[in-house]
């Protein structure tokens, strides 16, 4: 099993979902199936659900987590119960109908009004209409259909050009990420980041895109050995500006901003062979070099300006 991780005994928090959702698309919660366990399951589940990843549950019906189940049973035994995955929907059936009384009207009727809402909250119109068949089976109450509209998790815009070089390429690869119509705008107009980790990244990412036309941090991650480019994609996925909607004009910024800085670089080293002994001829193709190198420099500035 491949992509674990454990809370080790404490709660599950929303900043611990956005970087789960982030690493990975799809979020599988298996705690202990005892009451303590399940509450945790619903807490931590329904924050995935609002963040929009992809949930599902494994069934667990008796009192040990996953450790103990390893420890008692083998991994076997862990392997078996990974085979009881459930939906959201189906959890919540469950979870929310353990302690009710279908004989009782008040507490079919408030079993119905919260499952509902979950539901609603989370599914699409399929999943929406299925589990409302649902509990009209185990309530035999009719549900009204008044699906009332899905809220769009909020995004922050920040429409600041990053200055800093390692910033602007961290912009970069983080819309590359997210975004396959930032991977075909870097690929025309910029095709290269100065800092070697960076670059390699971005190469991993045109290229997870060209093949899948989409790619997630987990899958750069699973796709290279490089140590030091998995550091670098899960920083980025764990950034608080990885979330962002994606603006051109930041991402134009971002690359101009690379383009500037690699300018600066030539320019310094034009500069240093200027002052060393040379013939002639050699030192005019230097001056016409550094001439035009400090002119792009200037395009750029006032390219930053004008914005």
């Amino acid at each position: 099993m491949q992509n674990c991780v454990c809370t080790l005994g404490t709660a599950c928090t929303k900043d611990q979902i956005r970087i789960l959702k982030d690493l990975a698309p799809k979020i599988v919660f298996c705690y202990d199936g005892d009451d303590a366990g399940q509450n945790a399951t619903f807490r931590a589940a329904k924050m995935a659900m609002n963040a929009g990843a992809d949930v599902s549950v494994i069934r667990n019906t008796g009192g040990m987590d996953p450790d103990e189940i390893i420890r008692s049973g083998g991994k076997e035994a862990l392997l078996s119960l990974l085979k009881n995955e459930i939906s959201w929907g189906e959890f919540v059936l469950q979870y929310l109908g353990r302690n009710v009384n279908f004989d009782n009207y008040l507490e079919k009727k408030e079993f119905a009004r919260k499952a509902l809402q979950e539901i609603e909250a989370g599914g699409d119109a399929f999943d929406i209409q299925h589990f409302r068949e649902e509990i009209e089976k185990m309530t035999g109450l009719h549900l009204e259909n008044k699906q009332k509209p899905k809220k769009e998790p909020v995004r922050r815009n920040n429409v600041r050009i990053p200055k800093g070089i390692e910033e602007a390429e961290e912009t970069i690869l983080m819309y590359m990420i997210r975004y396959p119509y930032a991977v075909t705008r870097f690929t025309e107009k910029l095709g290269f980041l100065s800092d070697p980790v960076r670059s390699k990244t971005a190469m991993l990412i045109v290229d997870r895109t060209r093949k899948k036309n989409t790619c997630t941090p987990a899958d750069l991650i699973d796709a290279t050995e490089n140590e030091d480019v998995r550091k670098l994609v899960t920083k980025l996925a764990t950034d608080e500006r990885f979330d962002r909607e994606y603006n051109e004009s930041v991402l134009d910024g971002a690359m101009r901003r690379v383009r500037s800085y690699v300018t600066e670089k030539n320019i310094e080293s034009l500069s240093e062979q200027l002052k060393q002994p040379m013939n002639e001829e050699s030192r005019m193709i230097l001056l016409q070099k550094y001439q035009e190198s400090m002119q792009e420099r200037r395009r750029y500035i006032d390219e930053d300006d004008s914005q």
